[in-house]
């Protein structure tokens, strides 16, 4: 090896040694609080996570649930199961799929991280979503030769720049770092849409008609034709706004299949 290079393989297993070093003197000096109570937080590597306690607290989406839109169902059902929204509908998305349910403590959480600038909350709530890459079919997905992206669902630039930043872009690059996956940019919000929170289905529908568009910028990364998809949100409630972005990914972009990720099922 060259002298510049063995040089520079040096310094950088120097500067590796001291960064982990800095980190454990950090964490022996300033513990790791769990998001959820202030308490110590989980035990784990990497970001901090949540207590045992407050983790006890979440609804995990368990089986039986709707196998298109994940929504759970209180009562034993058949195999291949689809509730009464997505029976005898086609979805733009192949599946969405979400670990927890959007009730209490994932609820505040979440309300912390997208309206009251507590961003650092993006990294707890991304290792709740890594859980579901070890569902069986996304696992199918992820060992496939095809290559799978994960896609942020786009808000406007009005709101983002209100909000500081987009909830469903810092999500997609923390489960991204977490999964060694890599993440597109490549859809953008047209216009200023009024709020879904209060709009039932079809009103929610004619709200984002032709409200995304493609991002085709020679320096943003974007999926190649027969490419995967993992859209990326914070909550998913009925699936319209991943609906409309599904639908422009398979035209635009000839990706292969959609699959929605959210933090949590609403």
């Amino acid at each position: 090896m060259a002298r510049g290079g063995w040089m520079t393989s040096v310094r950088r297993v120097l500067a590796l040694g001291f960064g982990r070093g800095r980190r454990a003197l950090l964490g022996s000096l300033y513990p790791a609080v769990c998001p959820g109570c202030s308490g110590p937080a989980g035990v784990g590597d990497g970001p901090p996570a949540l207590c045992d306690s407050c983790m006890d607290e979440l609804e995990p989406v368990s089986t039986p649930y709707c196998l298109v839109c994940g929504e759970p169902f209180p009562l034993p059902t058949p195999a291949g199961f689809r509730c009464g929204n997505c029976r005898g509908r086609r979805m733009p998305f192949d599946f969405a799929i979400a670990p927890y349910v959007s009730e209490d403590l994932l609820l505040d959480l979440i309300h912390r991280f997208k309206y009251q600038r507590d961003w650092p909350l993006r990294q707890p709530l991304a290792r709740l979503m890594l859980e579901v890459l070890e569902e069986p079919r996304v696992a199918r997905l992820l060992a496939g030769d095809r290559r799978c992206w994960l896609v942020p669902v786009p808000i406007h630039w009005r709101r983002e720049r209100r909000r500081g930043y987009n909830q469903a872009a810092l999500l997609a690059s923390a489960l991204g770092d977490l999964a060694g996956l890599p993440v597109a940019s490549c859809l953008r919000r047209t216009r200023a849409t009024p709020s879904q929170a209060m709009l039932n289905r079809s009103a929610r529908v004619r709200n984002l008609r032709g409200a995304f568009a493609p991002v085709t910028w020679p320096w943003i990364r974007t999926p190649k034709p027969g490419d995967n998809v993992l859209l990326i949100d914070d909550v998913l409630t009925t699936g319209s706004t991943a609906s409309a972005c599904a639908r422009l990914l398979k035209r635009r972009f000839k990706v292969d299949k959609v699959v929605v990720i959210t933090a949590a099922r609403g």
